[in-house]
């Protein structure tokens, strides 16, 4: 690879990192439940990219010391909260499990408070807002470079007594007690919001 390739390369990462941190989601399906008194539930399911990795691996760097330093972030993502399992499947991804319960008033943040993918969070004490992610088109075009597909699902279940006071989603519907408010991520699109009054 020339010279300035690798630069280019090396510079995309560094300026993704400032931008996502060090994680992107992947093949995903993320949801979280509105219970009546304001607590809730997160999960997700699908994969997490180490942007660093997929630079060195656009680079041809991606060696085996790479590949063993990156199968220890492995415990490290564990020790995040609501982390569940957590399996390294090559190439800087990782396949994971989140099962997060939160009480009424408290805030939470997926991946963490500096990055956050999905959060939770309260504007007042009666009004519960959840926000996701949503890539620019430079972002998007530099993760397409590096073959990252932002590609998933986003649901809030809310229970059906709440009243909903603002939302952007791209389907809703009923389900048993619940209203489901449904995004699809795919690229460049709006960012995910939800107002729920408690």
């Amino acid at each position: 690879m020339k010279k300035h390739h690798a630069i280019t390369f090396i510079l995309m990462g560094l300026i993704l990192i400032f931008v996502w941190g060090c994680w992107i989601p992947e093949d995903f399906d993320a949801q979280f439940y509105v219970n009546k008194d304001g607590s809730y539930r997160f999960t997700y399911k699908g994969k997490l990219a180490n942007v660093m990795a997929l630079s060195l691996e656009k680079e041809g760097k991606l060696g085996k010391q790479e590949e063993s330093e990156l199968k220890k972030d492995v415990e490290k993502l564990k020790e995040l909260k609501g982390f569940k399992s957590v399996k390294y499947v090559g190439k800087g991804r990782y396949q994971i499990s989140v099962d997060y319960r939160g009480k009424a008033g408290e805030k939470y943040s997926f991946i963490t408070d500096d990055l956050q993918i999905f959060s939770v969070f309260f504007q007042e004490e009666n009004l519960l807002s959840i926000q996701g992610f949503s890539p620019t088109e430079a972002d998007f075009q530099q993760l397409k470079a590096l073959g990252v597909s932002i590609e998933g699902s986003l649901k809030v279940l809310v229970d059906s007594d709440l009243e909903i006071k603002t939302h952007n989603a791209d389907h809703q519907y009923n389900k048993k007690h619940m209203r489901v408010y449904q995004w699809n991520i795919k690229g460049v699109t709006d960012k995910p919001e939800i107002v729920i009054a408690l």
